[in-house]
């Protein structure tokens, strides 16, 4: 029995001194026991002396949820930060140091009070630094994609300015200098007058095609009368476009959105919308725009094949992925639900957060 107290020793003196975990033991008032190599390692120490008088309910750098916690006989996990400017103790270390460390209480039984507490935590600062460039990266990815969306759409709006006002002014007069041509031909002049008719024709024909570039590149709607009468504008154009049928109710104050969110959400729905004709095998859809306290919500369900799970989640799937970078930016999330044979709903929410936004 002895001899296997005695390799039971070994083992654990083998393991508390060998594992490349900092490992701290502390008795039940909070003082220091022991503790390993690879611990006075991370703390930047030469040696357990140098934490004589190190308490671990009076470490500052300890936070109080992890305190609360082991007096309440709780083992707790969490990663927190050690900052060397806050240590009494002298190290070679300074800054801060990040560490994924597990508290955990030593009792005999459950119920009763711990007789100590055990730490073990691992350095992770490498990870955390290259987590907070990686977010920052992600960070100035999104700020550049919303770069380019708001200077695509400006530009969308230069060039459909220019389409409305000067290729179809330019048309306009085209249209009635024709008109005069062929009211001062004589009827004997039945050739000239019928090319000149085709030409006419043609000529109005380019000018609707015109307007519906423009419209297409930016809805004039969107820019004059907002989000409501654009949604409108587009559905009626899917509807004669596709032969599909497109509802659309709106349940919200009268609301103007700033210029950029307006544009987001159009582009959502028209994505959205594109995605029903496309994929869906749908015959109808329904819309609503609706706000809901401080939240904004847009749903599009269609009564097509139903996107499967694979089809939501693939890496191909650019146009839900082109949703949810726009959504990204705006702080708002989207949620896309399939039935098999029922249909696929789509709903996005977007948090309105300053006047700037919304103005009711």
């Amino acid at each position: 029995m002895q001899k296997k107290i005695l390799v039971s020793e070994e083992r654990f003196k083998a393991i508390f001194v060998e594992s490349p975990t900092g490992i701290e033991i502390y008795g039940a008032d909070g003082d220091l026991v022991d503790v390993n190599q690879s611990s006075l390692h991370i703390l930047g120490l030469h040696s357990a002396d140098d934490l004589k008088g190190y308490t671990l309910f009076s470490n500052p750098n300890i936070p109080n949820v992890v305190k609360d916690g082991l007096l309440n006989n709780k083992t707790i996990r969490l990663d927190f930060k050690i900052d060397f400017d806050k240590t009494w103790y002298k190290t070679s270390r300074s800054g801060v140091v990040y560490v994924d460390a597990m508290f955990s209480p030593l009792r005999n039984k459950r119920a009763l009070p711990a007789w100590g507490y055990l730490v073990q935590y691992c350095d992770i600062t490498e990870r955390k630094l290259m987590e907070t460039e990686l977010i920052k990266s992600r960070e100035e990815l999104r700020n550049l994609n919303s770069y380019i969306q708001t200077a695509r759409e400006t530009e969308r709006s230069v060039i459909a300015r220019k389409i409305h006002d000067e290729l179809a002014q330019t048309l306009t007069g085209l249209i009635i200098d024709l008109s005069c041509v062929y009211e001062g031909l004589g009827k004997s002049q039945r050739l000239l007058r019928g090319k000149i008719k085709s030409m006419l024709k043609l000529v109005d024909e380019t000018m609707k095609t015109a307007q519906r570039i423009s419209a297409e590149l930016r809805p004039k709607l969107l820019d004059d009368l907002g989000i409501e009468d654009a949604i409108r504008w587009h559905a009626r154009e899917f509807e004669k476009r596709t032969g599909i049928s497109c509802e659309v109710t709106f349940d919200y104050p009268s609301c103007v959105l700033s210029r950029d969110l307006s544009t987001a959400i159009f582009r959502i729905f028209q994505e959205a919308t594109s995605n029903v004709y496309r994929h869906a095998n749908a015959n109808r859809v329904e819309v609503s725009l609706k706000q809901e306290g401080n939240t904004l919500k847009l749903q599009v369900r269609d009564n097509g094949r139903g996107i499967t799970k694979d089809q939501i989640k693939s890496s191909k799937s650019f146009g839900l992925i082109t949703i949810r970078e726009r959504l990204l930016f705006w702080g708002g999330t989207v949620s896309i639900c399939g039935i098999p044979g029922k249909g696929t709903t789509l709903a996005i929410k977007v948090p309105l957060y300053s006047e700037e936004e919304t103005k009711c």
